[in-house]
């Protein structure tokens, strides 16, 4: 895997000469998209996985950290699920801003970067802070066309207040459990399987404990696996299909997390991209990836539930 800088404010890993990650971390995206920074990934032969800025959802941006509720405070996009009220647009879409990379580079195989971040509201409080670790590899065995993208979130609550993480599901609004690490697939994904360790599934994942789930386009010859690895307790996904292709595990699918000041939640995931069908080595190699970021995350607060 090779890295490269670009001053348009991204970066951009490529293997054999084909890029497979650009991530975008200064975006010009208007505030009511809550601007963040977010992965676009592509194939080893160079098809996009990832969709941004859809027409139903122009706040879908690749694969991102995205939070709908973080107290009073949007980190999602659009309008905000209010219980009682169902979904208004108001004034409280945040952003999460880039400050600098401690870490950037390649080894042994390995792109990886850290950056630290600032989750500010849209009176310009910042309210969290964030250290991000990214790292992308080839994964199962030598004949294998995958890679897998490793993703872990720390969030310290840096306001004075307690922060509740929470869903539009945990608010009220039935089977709209998104919120945490979100992927969007591109519009061609729309109509594919989903499935799980059991077999295909499809939507009937959506609200379920499962330590995977995997996707396949029903016409392009690729695929993609997400592996939970907020908590050594599987969260209920998040998982559509039919009107859109997407995954998330979802900490707060039935009650939200209180986050104290000076207190941190963790978010982990690692999202593998191989054949329409995702090899057996590679979902083995996942599921290891996934496991030692959970046995990094230490001591730090879990997005977890027990529901």
């Amino acid at each position: 895997m090779n890295t490269e800088t670009s001053p348009d404010g991204r970066i951009r890993v490529s293997e054999g000469g084909v890029v497979v990650l650009e991530y975008v971390f200064q975006p010009d995206d208007p505030v009511v998209e809550s601007p963040r920074p977010y992965a676009k990934l592509y194939s080893l032969t160079g098809q996009p996985v990832t969709g941004c800025r859809p027409d139903d959802h122009p706040w879908h941006k690749g694969f991102s950290l995205a939070l709908p509720n973080v107290g009073k405070h949007n980190f999602w996009g659009g309008p905000t699920y209010v219980r009682g009220q169902g979904y208004l647009q108001l004034n409280n879409n945040g952003t999460q801003v880039h400050r600098r990379f401690t870490r950037l580079g390649e080894q042994d195989g390995i792109a990886s970067f850290e950056e630290l971040l600032d989750w500010t509201t849209e009176k310009g409080e910042t309210i969290l802070s964030e250290r991000r670790v990214l790292s992308a590899r080839r994964v199962g065995e030598k004949n294998t066309a995958a890679w897998a993208l490793s993703w872990a979130s720390s969030l310290l609550n840096t306001s004075t207040d307690p922060l509740s993480f929470s869903s539009p599901s945990a608010e009220g609004r039935e089977s709209a459990s998104y919120a945490g690490l979100f992927w969007r697939g591109p519009a061609s994904f729309t109509g594919g399987a989903i499935e799980s360790p059991d077999g295909v599934i499809g939507e009937t994942a959506r609200g379920r404990s499962y330590p995977w789930l995997a996707y396949r386009a029903p016409h392009d010859d690729v695929g993609v696996l997400v592996v939970n690895a907020n908590s050594r307790v599987p969260n209920p996904w998040f998982a559509r299909s039919e009107q859109l292709a997407g995954l998330c595990a979802t900490p707060f699918y039935y009650t939200a997390i209180d986050v104290p000041p000076g207190e941190s939640i963790r978010f982990a995931a690692v999202l593998t991209v191989g054949d329409r069908k995702v090899a057996t080595s590679a979902i083995s190699a996942s599921v290891h990836l996934a496991q030692a970021l959970r046995d990094e995350g230490g001591t730090t607060r879990d997005a977890a539930t027990e529901n």
